[in-house]
């Protein structure tokens, strides 16, 4: 069974826009390093603004929508000096009203005060702005919009320490396209940034987006039951009333770890691909109008710290802090900490926190912390764990017993994560054999992979899962769209396997095992799915009728081929809160393979049915029937698939408990589809240390910290 994140998965899509959007932030409120000098230079015409004239014109208190030069009004020019560069930049001041303060040799301007500084291409409007040239400072108060690489900065005030290169902000905000992220106190210097008592909020635009990445599947998957959250009345009618379709259930469930990614790579039908949410022109007016309450909110996280550490060669660390996880404001999950690896160059984010799930594997339930450290282009993870729990023992010989009893115990998992690769090893002495399954990407963002797998599940394409005792095999994965309505998905895999006689994951065998003790041999294998991505026959609200068909061609060093084709209608039918999907698959084999796992038992006719029943909008409960018709199987049974489960939770997230007659076992799982609704995150402390932070500054930013309850004026 796969290890389960909890709500960690839906975390994962979302940090990687808090990350790119706090970023965002402190781009904004860096307006350039400087050191005003004195005296001023006599007041000159304005220079020529860099920004659209949408962004020029925007009065911050009229709102004028028409263009409006202001440059008949008080101008001046400020001479100041970049410490960094020691290159002379000019500050252009623009406002109705100008005054000058001999004593302390300070500048006021009020009135539509319109600043440019056009070395680094950054305007800034405000109510009123001061001057001082003895301390280097420069206020800005009312309406203050800062606009930079058409980005917006609203703050009520700001103060800039152009001497020490320290900014101070009041109640800023800004946003995105798909978020919006604001804050009661900030401060930014070169070394870090410091917002205090704030709220990052992500769109149901922005929350639908992370969804169609995984709509595919029915959702994010987590755990080995999570599939069974669609199947229900209250999940399914949306997509038959539609005209949609709902994926038949096929040999178990897609595994997450290897399929969905290749399947949604360089998709040729646009309804499918992974739509970018335009970038456009943020104007203030965008800001002033950005919803920040909690309003049509279905998802809040209430975190008492947000740390992102940034790197220099882009590889950043994101930790959570007592994060309280809420839908629908009832809380559901509770994380002291969580920590996160990012990549920003591919938006690459990985979870580097505690290990908790289930998996025989590992002896039943286990927990244990997380310890990382980076290694190459990724992270590796060390967690050491303690489990409860049966498990199942590799077999080296056919009457050998795979059941151990559950029994305390204790192991340790590593994993690998980068952008091409992910690799888990885990042992533990409940079993005391080694796991491993890892996959490389042999070309940037390709379907082409490396994989080698030792004592652990995968996907084999479109045939379900299988477990050999260890393969190493080189695996491509292609969709194409042939006509319209169709889709063609070719998987093809070569290289070395030895077999274990655990075919499927089944305690009850249906393969007769091949020999007295496992063989290793070659094996090349090349499986063909065509699908329907609309129903052929659609009645309303009340049924559709869909069909699929699947190929499998293998040949094997021993000198073996082995064939299998499937394939037929399946059908979604709808009765009030009664669910039903109906699957007939016709089968034919041909030749023999020398292995248990790859062997197909589903017989020449499979029925499926599946039967759920919605008690409330928030309960489900379900079976699902396997039957090999013609009985032919090593066991001469007409039933080779019997479950029972119940779900609990809404469309958006459902919760799984499901038991197995057949291998007479429990296990459970997560279905989260993020669609509708916002999500709110509010954050005590959000602090982003930059690449130039040194331990010894820890001192000077506590002390920062601790004077954001009274900024600087």
């Amino acid at each position: 069974m796969k290890r389960h994140r909890l709500a960690v998965g839906t975390l994962l899509s979302i940090l990687c826009l808090i990350s790119a959007s706090s970023v965002a932030f402190s781009e904004q409120l860096s307006v350039g390093s400087a050191v005003l000098q004195s005296p001023p230079l006599p007041p000159s015409p304005l220079q020529t603004p860099t920004m659209t004239d949408q962004l020029i014109a925007f009065h911050p208190k009229e709102h004028k929508k028409e263009t409006k030069s202001l440059h008949n009004n008080k101008t001046m020019s400020l001479t100041a000096k970049d410490p960094k560069t020691g290159k002379t930049v000019n500050i252009d001041v623009d406002s109705e009203n100008l005054s000058y303060d001999p004593a302390t040799d300070t500048y006021t301007v009020t009135g539509s005060v319109y600043i440019i500084i056009p070395q680094n291409s950054t305007e800034i409007l405000a109510d009123k702005a001061t001057f001082n040239s003895k301390t280097s400072n420069m206020v800005a108060a009312g309406n203050v919009f800062i606009i930079s690489d058409r980005k917006v900065l609203a703050s009520k005030s700001a103060k800039f320490d152009f001497k020490n290169d320290v900014s101070y902000y009041t109640d800023a905000k800004t946003i995105t396209d798909y978020i919006g992220i604001k804050a009661r106190q900030s401060i930014r210097t070169k070394n870090y940034i410091i917002m205090h008592d704030g709220r990052l909020v992500l769109t149901p635009q922005a929350m639908n987006q992370i969804s169609l990445r995984y709509r595919q599947h029915g959702g994010m998957h987590f755990g080995t039951a999570a599939f069974y959250g669609y199947f229900s009345a209250n999940m399914a009618r949306p997509s038959i009333e539609a005209g949609g379709l709902g994926q038949p259930l096929l040999g178990g469930s897609y595994d997450v770890y290897s399929m969905d990614s290749s399947f949604l790579k360089g998709t040729k039908n646009p309804s499918d691909a992974q739509p970018i949410i335009p970038q456009k022109p943020i104007s203030p007016k965008d800001v002033i109008s950005a919803d920040f309450s909690n309003g049509n909110s279905l998802y809040q996280l209430k975190t008492k710290t947000i740390d992102i550490f940034r790197h220099k060669d882009g590889y950043d660390k994101i930790v959570l802090h007592q994060s309280l996880y809420k839908y629908r404001n009832i809380p559901f999950f509770f994380a002291p900490s969580l920590d996160f690896g990012y990549i920003e160059s591919n938006n690459f984010l990985t979870y580097l926190g505690p290990d908790i799930g289930y998996n025989l594997d590992n002896g039943g339930f286990y927990a244990g912390p997380g310890f990382d450290f980076r290694l190459f282009d990724g992270w590796v993870k060390v967690s050491p764990y303690i489990s409860y729990g049966g498990g199942q023992r590799i077999l080296t010989h056919i009457n050998e017993q795979n059941v151990i009893k559950p029994q305390w115990g204790y192991g340790i998992l590593t994993h690998f994560r980068s952008p091409e690769n992910r690799t888990d090893f885990g042992y533990g002495s409940t079993v005391h054999e080694p796991i491993l399954l890892s996959e490389q990407e042999l070309f940037h963002h390709s379907n082409t992979r490396l994989r080698l797998s030792i004592n652990r599940y995968y996907t084999n394409g479109f045939f379900g899962i299988e477990r050999p005792r260890m393969i190493g095999d080189l695996t491509d994965l292609r969709q194409f769209y042939p006509l319209k309505g169709l889709l063609l998905r070719t998987f093809t895999s070569a290289g070395v396997a030895k077999d274990d006689f655990s075919p499927t994951r089944q305690a009850i065998y249906f393969v007769a095992p091949k020999s007295d003790s496992p063989i290793t041999t070659v094996r090349l294998q090349l499986q063909n799915q065509l699908v329907t991505t609309r129903p052929i026959i659609h009645l309303g609200h009340f049924a559709s009728i869909s069909a699929v068909i699947q190929s499998k061609l293998a040949l094997y060093g021993t000198g073996n081929a082995y064939g299998v084709i499937q394939g037929g209608p399946y059908a979604n039918i709808l009765a009030g809160p009664l669910f039903t999907q109906v699957s007939y698959l016709y089968g034919r084999t041909s030749g023999h393979t020398p292995f248990v796992f790859d062997s197909f038992y589903q017989g020449q006719n499979y029925l499926q049915i599946v039967n759920s029943l919605d008690l409330g909008k928030y309960f489900t409960i379900g079976a699902i029937h396997g039957l090999s018709l013609n009985k032919d199987n090593a066991r001469n049974d007409l039933v080779i698939n019997r479950q029972v489960f119940a779900t609990v939770g809404s469309r958006n997230f459902r919760f799984t408990l499901a038991y197995d007659f057949i291998q007479k076992r429990s296990f459970f799982g997560i279905l989260i589809n993020p669609q509708g609704g916002k999500l709110v995150m509010d954050y005590n402390n959000l602090n982003v240390y930059q690449p130039t932070f040194t331990s010894d500054m820890h001192k000077e930013m506590d002390a920062a910290r601790k004077g954001l309850s009274a900024p600087p004026p």
